[in-house]
């Protein structure tokens, strides 16, 4: 009788192959201008967790914020551990301090164990302050942390400026929103394996939806 003998590497390497390779973050700006589409906050967070549950190697969580200048207030809406998506009790109807906001998202990417790492911003408007913004996307790029935009067509200017060209998208209007992020969900599903990083993410549109 024969005797299989298994490599004892197998499971290791299974593993290594099945553990998640790509950190998604989803920032939604909830401050005053957004306080009569919190049900389109609540449908984007949840296209974005329903879609990305299923993927074995995406990691995701998703936050909402508002605030003024440099002070910012983070509430989690969903993440792979969170079973239930609920906007009860959320701070909202603040200004915008979307760089302190990257910037809190920035450091909570950071502790996800995966090495590519993408932060999803949306906002309506326009920050509080500009300088802020640019500050906290540069030190994403810097730790690695790809960042994409997603705003409205009349601030197509700033978000050109803030994130440069190819790490952004334009929407004409907020209920357009949750079509955006489940547009984004699909590419990252069937992005190859180097998608994520700052040298290819900005070619979007050159992977199939």
């Amino acid at each position: 009788m024969e005797t299989l003998r298994g490599d004892p590497g197998y499971y290791k390497r299974r593993d290594v192959v099945s553990r998640p390779s790509l950190a998604v973050g989803l920032l939604l700006d909830v401050s005053g201008s957004m306080s009569g589409y919190m049900a389109v906050v609540e449908q984007t967070a949840a296209v974005f967790f329903q879609g990305l549950r299923g993927i074995s190697g995406v990691n995701f969580a998703a936050w909402c914020y508002t605030g003024q200048l440099a002070q910012v207030t983070l509430t989690r809406l969903c993440d792979r551990e969170l079973p239930r998506l609920c906007l009860a009790g959320v701070d909202k109807g603040g200004d915008t301090p979307s760089g302190a906001a990257i910037a809190a998202a920035k450091l909570l990417l950071e502790r996800m164990p995966e090495k590519r790492k993408l932060l999803i911003h949306f906002t309506d408007g326009r920050p509080d302050s500009a300088a802020h913004v640019l500050s906290a996307v540069r030190a994403c790029c810097d730790a690695g942390i790809h960042t994409y935009a997603i705003g409205l067509v009349r601030n197509s200017d700033m978000l050109s400026m803030q994130y440069g060209e190819g790490n952004y998208e334009a929407i004409q209007t907020v209920p357009e929103l949750p079509q955006a992020v489940s547009s984004i969900v699909r590419k990252l599903r069937c992005a190859p394996a180097g998608y994520g990083s700052p040298a290819t993410l900005g070619r979007w549109r050159l992977v199939a939806a």
